[in-house]
């Protein structure tokens, strides 16, 4: 490990070569730069501006989105029906991890 950092720092390498203290100087430059970027970035709500007063379930769930892509809340959905063999069907949604990996504008759009 230290040889390596060694043939690096003597330039044995092609491209820039940074001492150690540069490259700690950089890092933390970078990222610092991506914290602003990530707390500066416009939060956009896929359930703003929608008019969901005739759906009471989703007003409810928009009311936590913000909340929920936050981290400030989590939200675990149970849902249980009936197939047509009167069999019973249930399942958990994590809402949060949905969020995440689904594009939620179509569900809001009733």
């Amino acid at each position: 490990d230290e040889l390596a950092r060694q043939l690096v720092e003597i330039g044995c390498r092609k491209g820039e070569v940074l001492s150690r203290e540069e490259f700690a100087a950089r890092r933390e430059a970078a990222e610092q730069a991506k914290r602003a970027k990530l707390q500066n970035a416009p939060k956009v709500l896929a359930s703003a501006g929608k008019d969901l007063a005739p759906f009471p379930f989703l007003r409810h769930l928009a009311a936590r989105e913000e909340m929920v892509r936050n981290g400030k809340m989590s939200t675990i959905i149970f849902i249980r029906d009936k197939n047509q063999k009167g069999q019973e069907i249930s399942g958990y949604i994590d809402y949060g991890h949905r969020l995440k990996i689904e594009n939620f504008e179509p569900k809001w759009l009733r």
